[in-house]
């Protein structure tokens, strides 16, 4: 019987690389799409019928999960999940992909507010501010981590195949951070797919701060959550078991207040931060980084670019181009 211990088990057996039986997997993800749907958690069954999308060839089961993303509301997002699977299993480049995802993804940013998501804000800012960064870096190598890897394939999110992508075009190193191993192996194949280089680090966020030797270019933070009263019992156990304990606001606040104070002296002069799931209201920062933000202003630090739950910081030395 599916519970959410054995659906975790059955997914990090799929991410070990032991199993190799692709449709086998992709009829799983719709067992376990379907099993959340039948309870009602629309976020947990988006996902695993966006990971049967993703892993199809556009045929194999396809139809099934699109009309059952299709019941949820997630018709936009349907689209794109098969097209990314489409895409795997055509003969082009990873640039070729990039740029007719991108098409894709900037048609349906026409349904939704460009700034909704902090990682399109970040994107946004660096290739806003892109050749001026390059003149002051000059034979550095750019590097952008990423602490907290996607956890879910949601509408406008994952973040991290989307950061990934960006870093390869514009030849920056990148990191995604996480400290659940399901989420960084989930990741694992399509993050080395667009760059072998590239790295999936399974750490938490602060700690991997503390321990980096080198200067970082851009972070995006979006790790802990913050408790808003409506995580799954599925999530909450993953939390509990790795971290031991549930999600709470002060560890929420704490986690990202530990990687403020380990960027003052980590972030290059040039540096960009990204911060999702803040909010701005009666002058009050609440969210991740209600703790962080404050910190970061009393150091130095402003606002650049500012979204409904989206904030942009730089240094206060930070060429405005």
């Amino acid at each position: 019987m599916l519970d959410n211990k054995r659906i975790d088990e059955i997914v990090s057996f799929f991410n070990s690389g032991a199993f190799q039986g692709k449709k086998v997997k992709i009829y799983w993800y719709k067992i376990i799409g379907d099993f959340y749907h039948f309870q009602k958690n629309n976020m947990s069954a988006t996902h695993y019928y966006s990971l049967a999308l993703k892993s199809s060839d556009g045929v194999w089961l396809a139809e099934q999960c699109v009309d059952s993303l299709v019941t949820m509301n997630q018709a936009t997002h349907a689209v794109g999940m098969w097209l990314n699977g489409l895409f795997d299993h055509m003969d082009i480049s990873n640039t070729e992909k990039t740029v007719l995802l991108d098409i894709f993804e900037k048609a349906s940013q026409k349904l939704t507010p460009v700034l909704a998501h902090g990682h399109v804000a970040l994107m946004k800012v660096i290739d806003k501010h892109f050749s001026m960064i390059k003149r002051q870096a000059g034979d550095k190598s750019l590097v952008l981590v990423e602490i907290g890897t996607t956890r879910e394939h949601l509408k406008g999110q994952g973040s991290t195949e989307k950061l990934a992508r960006f870093c390869n075009d514009r030849q920056i190193h990148f990191i995604t951070v996480d400290m659940d191993p399901i989420n960084s192996d989930s990741v694992r194949g399509s993050v080395r797919k667009i760059n072998a280089d590239f790295e999936v680090v399974t750490a938490k966020g602060e700690q991997f701060l503390a321990d980096y030797k080198d200067p970082i270019d851009f972070v995006f933070l979006d790790a802990y959550d913050f408790d808003h009263g409506y995580h799954s019992e599925a999530r909450q156990a993953r939390y509990e078991r790795n971290l031991g304990e549930k999600i709470n606001d002060e560890a929420c606040y704490k986690m990202h207040l530990d990687c403020a104070i380990l960027l003052i002296s980590k972030l290059s002069p040039w540096g960009i931060i990204g911060f999702d799931d803040v909010w701005f209201k009666d002058n009050v920062w609440t969210g991740k980084g209600t703790t962080a933000m404050p910190y970061l202003f009393s150091n130095g630090f402003k606002v650049i670019l500012k979204g409904d739950s989206v904030a942009i910081l730089v240094r206060n030395s930070f060429e405005i181009s």
